[in-house]
């Protein structure tokens, strides 16, 4: 398990990293490349994930609670039953992402892309609808 509580990550290149159960509470991703990572179980609270590669990322179980996150690129990544409540996410792909049984209670999303994006049992933020999802 890694800790990386308040590490700064800016320009990372984490491509292909194994960071499963590790705590990114606080920490700034901006401009970072993440791609194909593996982040299950992660804690990346209160984390600023900004202008960010994470596409095809396991992002699975992980708790995203409180994050600002901007201008990232969540294609075809993983993301269901993370818990994605209280955050911020503006001006991000997440064309083809994974969101089954995610948690986005009281996130606000702006300028968000949803194609072909999986809802099914997902807590969705007030004004998204989701009853249309076929499991």
């Amino acid at each position: 398990k890694f800790d990386l509580t308040s590490a700064d990550l800016t320009r990372a290149n984490l491509t292909n990293a194994n960071l499963s159960r590790a705590n990114l509470t606080e920490a700034n991703l901006t401009d970072a490349n993440l791609t194909n990572a593996i982040l299950t179980n992660a804690v990346l609270v209160k984390t600023k994930i900004i202008n960010t590669n994470l596409s095809h990322v396991k992002l699975s179980y992980a708790n995203i609670n409180g994050s600002e996150i901007t201008n990232v690129i969540f294609v075809d990544a993983h993301l269901n039953s993370a818990k994605i409540f209280n955050s911020n996410i503006i001006n991000s792909d997440m064309t083809g992402a994974n969101l089954y049984k995610a948690d986005l209670t009281k996130t606000k999303l702006t300028n968000v892309i949803f194609k072909n994006t999986v809802f099914c049992k997902t807590v969705m933020p007030a004004g998204l609808d989701n009853s249309g999802c076929k499991s």
